[in-house]
């Protein structure tokens, strides 16, 4: 009759190591989804700040565009006032400004056409529709620019802090250890 009875409770004791084995597992199951969960919501997160970073900068350098522009026409009206303010006395500085090239032998002459000319150029480039007074490589620069911060933070939010530390680690440990004296052979 022993020998029966302890079979039977061997089985018994089997049983509930294996359960106890299968709660374990679906433990650590539940643990590791949680923690999936969460490094989700963190990558989220960190792509919604990215994205609000970039919405703010580019508002901000809207902003400047648009202060830049007003401080323009603001510069080109009082230039206008002063025109008008100055009705015949423009002439007689116009005057001065001749006998100054004549003073100075036709050289400057030259210097201020070439300046007239500049100016003629900036203001064809700078008038377009959207007020933006940048040069084509200007424009360019600030799109590749404000392309590498995307993709930057795209990558950022890829991983958590805790994920870029345990694959740093997991690189170190995987290196050999360089700083090892190296054995030499021979006689000693």
């Amino acid at each position: 009759k022993k020998g029966k009875k302890g079979k039977e409770d061997a089985k018994p004791k089997q049983a509930t190591g294996k359960l106890a084995a299968l709660q374990e597992m679906q433990r650590k199951l539940r643990e590791e989804q949680e923690r999936i969960a969460q490094m989700e919501e963190e990558r989220k997160k960190a792509e919604a700040e990215a994205e609000r970073l970039m919405k703010e900068q580019e508002a901000e350098e809207e902003e400047k565009r648009r202060i830049k522009k007003e401080k323009k026409k603001e510069k080109k009206e009082k230039k206008h006032k002063r025109k008008d303010k100055e009705g015949d006395d423009g002439e007689k500085k116009k005057k001065k400004k001749s006998k100054s090239k004549e003073a100075a032998g036709g050289a400057g002459g030259s210097a201020e056409a070439s300046s007239s000319k500049q100016r003629a150029e900036d203001t064809k480039g700078g008038d377009d529709s959207s007020g933006d007074e940048r040069t084509a490589y200007e424009k360019k620069w600030d799109e590749q620019v404000k392309r590498v911060d995307l993709k930057q933070a795209k990558v950022a939010a890829e991983k958590s802090h805790r994920d870029k530390v345990n694959e740093f680690n997991e690189k170190l440990s995987n290196m050999s250890e360089h700083y090892d004296i190296p054995r030499v052979a021979g006689g000693g």
